[in-house]
């Protein structure tokens, strides 16, 4: 005990519960799954991948998050925003080809 920093280690069904409780309640992954490719070298101007993401809560009957419940989310995958002299992008990520092709709001 002394050696794990007196830390108790949680029993597996404790640890199977806390992963399905964060599985049944990641309100972002789908739009991630379904519109954006994901990797460090991508990059999206934050204003329409919010667009982007609302439009997507529209057409599937989900609940609109606010700005700053989507920017948290996303920082919690990892992908951060980040200002520079020609705008605010979301960085390690982009949207799909064909979210782009075929949404008019990005038109």
């Amino acid at each position: 005990m002394i050696a794990a920093g007196y830390r108790i280690q949680e029993p597996e069904i404790v640890r199977t519960a806390i992963a399905a409780y964060r599985e049944n309640n990641d309100w972002l992954r789908p739009f991630l799954d379904e519109k954006c490719d994901v990797d460090k070298t991508y990059r999206e101007a934050s204003g329409q991948f919010y667009i982007a993401y609302r439009a997507y809560c529209e057409s599937t009957g989900e609940f609109i998050r606010s700005t700053t419940d989507f920017y948290g989310a996303l920082a919690t995958y990892g992908l951060e925003r980040h200002k520079t002299k020609i705008g605010t992008f979301i960085h390690g990520v982009r949207l799909k080809v064909d979210s782009r092709d075929e949404d008019d709001f990005l038109k």
